[in-house]
């Protein structure tokens, strides 16, 4: 078997894993190497001459939200954030049955036959940091090695299996938020996971006993290192071999190497100084040389695509800290984090803005949130300045402006704050600079750098590129077509068929609509950026061929650019594209405007979202309800009694019960109203239940405590937070015995409808989606008023109004459904036929077919196939 290898770099530090590559293919000459860009080549690199291959880091599909995830971390982070995301694409995208994780700043220097056997049997291999005491008090000592991981994941090999990739994606997992720094939070990148995986993957059979599917490597000649000189001695022969304590050496890793500067060894220790290391010194210094050959001075100054705002302001790492620190649903308020133009505010705009509680005097100085953050981030600064209020803030600011901007390396923009109202100014040579940098961002800066090559010469350009860090604007959209002949009549539908969320729902709620209708459809699937469980196969894993002339995108406003650019205009640009969105406030925000482009109509479920978008589009805007179908379990239990011992509730409780996701937003979906109306009504009464049905809290952790601490421990109030299937979900719907949902706004409602559906009682506030099919005639309707965000909530802007649900009146309502079991009864009844006449899959399903009629009608300006039969 031969060895696939990878590493991971940002351009800078290319000529390491040229370096690395070109050992591998000595010592394993079968295999593939990948190297991951985490950056943008920006034509640095002649991608097909380096002997490898090349993924940039926006290639990869499967890591969420990934302006969020390329922002909130800093260089070392993303590089080691982003491992097992690659690692997991490669496999799959490659069909690779195994694959090994170098650090690029490694040599192979023997053969890797053994390692591919060790592959071959086990799942995964690993190497321990240290495999003999240390006792002396030098760095790194034993602490140290426990506080950054037991093993060193500047080595990692996998056999492809369903070990591996459990492993991988569980590390994605952990990764996402968490590949930090924080030593004294337990963190330390990626590496401090590992320690888990031999316990938890390591595997146990009853009848074979332990599996050893990990297997920790501790032969002397692999993995090489200053952390574990002091136990193994390196010889290097007269024909340049090397082994370790009289075995070959397979690969040795330089990390923390200096090329220019060897005395220290590593600037990672102060163990070893190269010249006690006798013949591994002559390691360092040929590895060195290779280094520097390979192009280290030239790749050295090459910029990080995503170390600066679009603006060209470099970004501090306090900056990524403070927007990691704001969770998910804050984050999505901002859009693109690097863009310092878009949003309302953008987030270079918030943070420049003043600290709560500390507003902006006039013209005259004060503290950005960027600048609190900082101070309250670091030890040394709170230290120095304890109080920053008063003559404290003049003491920072004083310190910031003389010497804090440049030991901290902070851009002019960031002092601008403190440095306003008659203090120092930025020098006429600094904002001359700002400004070219900022022209050199523009269109016209981008033209220009062809013509500069040949004005300035090389030298001088890549002088010039140094000094002002080019961040490459994306190629201009294509004009939007409008009125595309449609020749061939179908509609491909496009959507998260797969995601276990309210748009995966949509999506399939109306290819069975048009399925009914005998609409000719092509499915296409999307897993682009959803971090909710995908494991509704109603539709499989749908990839359409785009047979037909109309495109339907059941994707919200925000993920239209990146779905768009995903498929290509190969997919949309000369078809009828429509757009099915939801919004949940009465102004649709300006920064979403942008994604009517490529669009000829939006479809929206409700009259409230209709008039939200249809004030502001360009394009015609139609109410569209989703299709409801009436949820019944299919397999067993078939009871009530039956489903709420399967899923351990009591029996005979009456049960109320609301479903949110935390990826919905927490304030809007305002579960604390529900528990406390409920405590309100029944206190501790175990004769009535209310039961939360959430998912996804670790996105939200500070809203999770909230919820719980709201509970606090009420036996009557259950919080069920493991994903349930379809069929368990449908059972919880069946035997609840009413349906309560304290929203703030909803876009459509599409949990209400399904309890209506299924005959339940609906106690709700009637406005916003919901009020098109929620009222005082089939159900509970609960007061509200309206009342004005005084802060940002998730995307919902300060200044937005929703509903705030009178709880006093819920907890009334809740009493009165136990009490008056004809009115609910009835109500019930009432509901699922009206929602049945109005939202049905034949209802909604002449509705659509009516709209694809009109849309061929209008838009075939040639002869066209008759139009298969439909409930029209």
């Amino acid at each position: 078997m031969h060895l696939n290898a990878c590493t991971i770099v940002s351009k800078n530090y290319i000529c390491f894993a040229r370096v690395l590559a070109r050992s591998f293919a000595r010592h394993q000459p079968g295999g593939r190497f990948f190297v991951l860009l985490v950056d943008r080549n920006d034509q640095h690199l002649d991608a097909e001459a380096e002997g490898f291959e090349i993924v940039e880091i926006e290639e990869l599909t499967n890591v969420p939200r990934m302006p969020s995830f390329l922002f909130k971390y800093t260089l070392l982070e993303c590089n080691t954030a982003v491992k097992p995301f690659f690692m997991e694409y490669l496999i799959e995208r490659h069909g690779l049955d195994n694959l090994t994780y170098f650090d690029p700043d490694i040599l192979i220097t023997g053969s890797l036959d053994p390692l591919a056997r060790l592959v071959e049997d086990h799942s995964v291999v690993l190497t321990p940091h240290l495999d003999h005491p240390i006792d002396d008090e030098l760095y790194p000592g034993e602490q140290a090695i426990l506080q950054s991981g037991s093993y060193n994941l500047g080595f990692v090999a996998l056999r492809a299996d369903d070990t591996a990739l459990r492993l991988l994606r569980w590390w994605q997992g952990r990764l996402y938020d968490k590949c930090l720094v924080r030593i004294a939070d337990g963190l330390f990148v990626d590496q401090k996971w590992m320690d888990l995986v031999p316990g938890m993957f390591g595997g146990w059979d009853p009848q074979d006993g332990e599996l050893n599917r990990v297997y920790v490597l501790t032969h002397p000649g692999y993995n090489v290192a200053y952390w574990n000189l002091h136990g193994r001695r390196v010889t290097v022969g007269d024909d340049g071999d090397a082994t370790v304590d009289g075995a070959p050496l397979v690969f040795f890793h330089f990390s923390g190497i200096q090329p220019e500067s060897l005395a220290g060894v590593s600037k990672h220790q102060n163990r070893f100084q190269l010249a006690d290391l006798g013949d591994a010194a002559h390691l360092y210094r040929r590895y060195a040389a290779l280094v520097i050959e390979a192009g280290y001075h030239e790749c050295r100054p090459w910029p990080y695509a995503f170390g600066r705002f679009t603006n060209g302001v470099a970004i501090p790492d306090a900056a990524r800290s403070l927007y990691h620190g704001l969770g998910a649903d804050r984050q999505d308020r901002f859009g693109d984090p690097f863009d310092a133009d878009a949003g309302d505010p953008s987030f270079f705009a918030w943070i420049q803005g003043p600290e709560p509680g500390r507003d902006a005097p006039g013209d005259g100085p004060y503290l950005s949130r960027f600048l609190a953050h900082l101070h309250a981030e670091r030890d040394d600064l709170r230290g120095g300045f304890p109080d920053l209020d008063g003559p404290g803030f003049a003491n920072f600011s004083s310190w910031l402006m003389a010497a804090g901007r440049h030991e901290l390396r902070l851009d002019d923009a960031f002092v601008e704050p403190v440095s306003r109202g008659g203090a120092p100014r930025v020098g006429l040579g600094r904002r001359i600079k700002n400004r070219l940098r900022r022209a050199y961002h523009s269109p016209l800066g981008q033209r220009a750098k062809s013509a500069a090559v040949g004005a300035l010469g090389p030298a001088r350009t890549e002088a010039l590129k140094r000094r002002l860090r080019p961040r490459p604007q994306a190629p201009p959209k294509e004009p939007p077509q409008r009125g595309p002949d449609v020749r061939r009549p179908g509609v491909n539908l496009v959507g998260y068929l797969r995601a276990e969320t309210g748009m995966g729902e949509a999506g399939r709620s109306l290819a069975r609509a048009f399925e009914s209708a005998g609409v000719p459809l092509s499915l296409h699937s999307l897993d682009l950026g959803v971090v909710a469980r995908q494991d509704d196969a109603t539709y499989g894993d749908a990839v359409s061929e785009f047979p037909y002339d109309i495109n339907l995108f059941v994707v919200n406003a925000d993920q239209v650019p990146p779905v768009l650019d995903h498929l290509g205009p190969e997919v949309w640009a000369g078809r009828y594209n429509i757009g099915l969105w939801l919004w949940e406030l009465e102004d649709f925000p300006p920064h979403l405007h942008p994604s009517f482009e490529h669009l000829h109509e939006i479809w929206t479920p409700s009259s409230f979202c209709v008039d939200a978008i249809g004030g502001v589009a360009p394009i015609p805007v139609r109410r569209v309800p989703l299709p409801i179908v009436p949820r019944t379990p299919t397999s067993a239990p078939t009871g009530d009694v039956e489903w709420r011992r399967r899923l351990g509730l009591p029996e005979d409780a009456f049960l109320f019960l609301y479903i949110f996701n935390y990826l919905s937003y927490f304030e809007r979906k305002n579960p604390l109203a529900a528990v406390r109306a409920f405590r309100d009504a029944f206190g501790d009464d175990p004769s009535k239940l209310l039961v939360l049905k959430t998912s996804q809290s670790d996105f939200a952790p500070d809203d999770h405590r909230r919820l719980l601490a709201e509970i606090d421990g009420a036996a009557n109030v259950v919080l069920l937070e493991d994903y349930l299937s379809r069929d368990d979900l449908d059972g919880l719907m069946s035997t609840c015995d009413a349906y309560v949902s304290p929203h703030r706004s909803e876009g459509f409602g599409l949990t209400l409808a399904e309890a209506m559906a299924a005959g339940k009682p609906v106690l709700a506030a009637p406005w916003s989606g919901n009020a098109d099919f929620f009222g005082i005639n089939n159900g509970y309707p609960v007061r509200y008023s309206l009342v004005t965000l005084e802060q940002d909530a998730g995307p919902y802007p300060a200044g937005s109004r929703w509903a705030d649900i009178d709880i006093g009146h819920l907890a009334e309502c809740m009493a009165h459904v136990v009490s008056d079991g004809d009115g609910r009864r009835r109500l019930g009844r009432r509901a699922r036929a009206d929602i049945e006449a109005e939202l049905g899959p034949e209802a909604v399903g002449r509705r659509l077919a009516r709209r694809f009629d009109d849309i061929v009608r209008r838009q075939s300006r040639s002869l066209r196939p008759p139009l298969p039969p439909s409930a029209r």
